[in-house]
């Protein structure tokens, strides 16, 4: 069903939009001519079906001279929507887990060395947020709406489980070295050395997170496409987690002094399993990351508990007894006390 209106002036086109934003819709309009104009600056959405002077007021323009253009902007615009959270998300996390680091690392009197920082900044942090927006738009468009809020509980909830997560995951290991493995400081307890098995775990674990985390917020249905569609992400992905895995098991002397981590040592059989263990800490990583964000990234999950609280108060403020009433009462003008 639709509603037709005809012979409308450019004026009455512009006060009918008016009229409709005054009513709380979200309003698109489509034109082809200079009569047009001043609708299409007052809609939500203006798409020109011309390059005259249409084109010029309004913020889309489409080469095609009908109205599937319309479709192609909304999933457009939910694809760009959902991206620019999805990187938001993976840059505050790429720094928490980078603070968690340095926080673990001077728990142990060390720090991560430069070459491992220009590692993660330059190489790894930068090629996964790059990749990442390179998402296209999904081909469907669906009832659900992407998120339009960064302080929504399907935001910060997920976002805080995610820290607590990865900042387990980053402890963990350092607690379970081998005891005759663990760094202990010589001389000044103050200085800082790189080169020490809890600097190596937390370098490793953490470039896993960064590739993890890039994995989560990839996800592409159903406003973007599926996750595999995005070949620049899968490289990067590829690449990068084979170049850990190398510095991890196999790492040559020159690498490992390059990048600042202790050499594998074939020999000591103990640390060896210890590495090979280590494989399994992004793998679970991945399986829980995906669960907080499948299980508390849907607003609609938290709409009846946010119901409930709604019920609660208006329950709490209507059993309230009513406020006493004002002593002296309050005299009407011209009544006197008898």
């Amino acid at each position: 069903m639709g509603t037709i209106f005809g012979r409308f002036g450019p004026d009455q086109k512009t006060q009918l939009i008016t009229a409709l934003q005054a009513t709380g819709l979200i309003v698109g309009m489509c034109g082809d001519g200079a009569n047009d104009c001043g609708a299409l600056k007052a809609a939500h959405i203006g798409i020109s079906l011309s390059e005259a002077d249409a084109s010029v007021a309004a913020p889309f323009t489409s080469h095609e001279q009908n109205i599937r253009c319309v479709k192609l902007l909304a999933l457009e615009g939910r694809c760009a929507l959902s991206t620019s959270f999805a990187i938001f998300k993976y840059m505050a996390l790429y720094s928490l887990i980078q603070f968690v680091s340095i926080l673990i690392l001077y728990n142990h009197y060390s720090i991560l060395g430069n070459n491992q920082f220009l590692y993660i900044d330059l190489v790894l942090t930068t090629l996964l947020a790059l990749s990442l927006g390179r998402a296209r738009p999904g081909p469907v468009l669906t009832r659900t709406w992407p998120p339009v809020s960064l302080v929504a509980p399907s935001t910060t909830v997920p976002l805080t489980l995610q820290v607590a997560l990865l900042a387990l995951l980053q402890a963990a290991p350092t607690a379970l070295l081998p005891s005759r493995q663990r760094f202990t400081p010589e001389g000044d307890p103050d200085a800082e050395q790189v080169l020490c098995w809890e600097n190596t775990v937390v370098f490793l674990v953490s470039s896993f997170q960064y590739l993890v985390l890039a994995c989560v917020y990839g996800k592409g249905q159903p406003h973007r496409q599926p996750f595999c569609t995005n070949y620049y992400m899968v490289g990067v992905l590829l690449s990068q987690a084979a170049f850990i895995v190398l510095l991890l098991l196999c790492p040559w002397q020159w690498l490992a002094d390059f990048m600042e981590v202790q050499p594998l040592e074939p020999r000591d059989r103990e640390m060896t399993m210890f590495r090979v263990y280590l494989l399994l800490i992004p793998a679970l990583h991945l399986v829980l990351a995906i669960g907080i964000e499948a299980m508390f990234s849907d607003m609609a999950k938290f709409r009846p508990l946010l119901d409930f609280a709604r019920r609660s108060c208006s329950e709490k403020r209507a059993e309230e007894p009513p406020a006493p009433a004002a002593w002296p009462p309050a005299l009407r003008p011209g009544a006197h006390i008898c």
